[in-house]
Parts: C-alpha cells; sequence; structure tokens
C-alpha cells in the first residue's frame, strides 16, 4: 500500500513511517524541517533513521524528494499549496496520515 505521512521527521511521524515501512508498506513522507519547535539536526537525525542518506539540512531545498527503497522523502510546507497539490496527484496514495503540526499546545496557539 502506498502512504502519505505529513510531518514525516516528529516523533510520531517518524516512528509512524518506520512502522508502516516495517510491515512492506511504500512510504512517502513530507515535513517542512521547521526549526521553530527543536533543533533541526534532530529532524535529520530521524530522517537518517528511516535510511535516508543525509549529511546535513543543506542537503535539501524546498520540494526536494530523497529515495531509499519503500521511502521517499520531500521537503514540503503544508503551506505550499502548489507543492502539495503536485505530490497528491503524482501518484494515488491508499491512506493519508497528517502528523504535520507544531510540538506543544502553548506554541500552536500563539502562532496558529
Amino acid at each position: 500500500m502506498r502512504i502519505l505521512v505529513t510531518g514525516a521527521a516528529g516523533f510520531i511521524g517518524m516512528h509512524l513511517c518506520a512502522h508502516l515501512l516495517a510491515l512492506g508498506h511504500q512510504v512517502v513522507g513530507c515535513d517542512n524541517l521547521s526549526d521553530l519547535n527543536y533543533d533541526r539536526e534532530l529532524k535529520i537525525a530521524r530522517l537518517r533513521h528511516l535510511g535516508l542518506d543525509l549529511k546535513a539540512h543543506s542537503d535539501l531545498s524546498a520540494g526536494s524528494t530523497l529515495c531509499q527503497e519503500q521511502f521517499t522523502f520531500v521537503k514540503l510546507d503544508l503551506l505550499d499549496h502548489e507543492g502539495i497539490t503536485k505530490l497528491i496527484t503524482s501518484a494515488p496514495f491508499a491512506v493519508v496520515v497528517n502528523r504535520a503540526g507544531l510540538a506543544g499546545v502553548r506554541l500552536s496557539t500563539s502562532i496558529p
């Protein structure tokens, strides 16, 4: 099954991607890699855990794609309507799981 996971570099998103990959699914993960909540290098480390060969955040520009066997990562902000439309229409997804968001309730209320 082909599954899209937004927020793939976050704590829950990364673990969900890893679990889906272990079950044999084809996973496409996207994340904007924002450093608003915590160090971006932590998100890069999570993507490495999923098998991507990343040296640093500078390896990725907006809209760039990295692939490894069953996992594809796209650096993309959900506010990029054109980019999201292109991703969603590129090939059908059986499931879309939205895990993108700001960590912590306080921050999400001050920056909705």
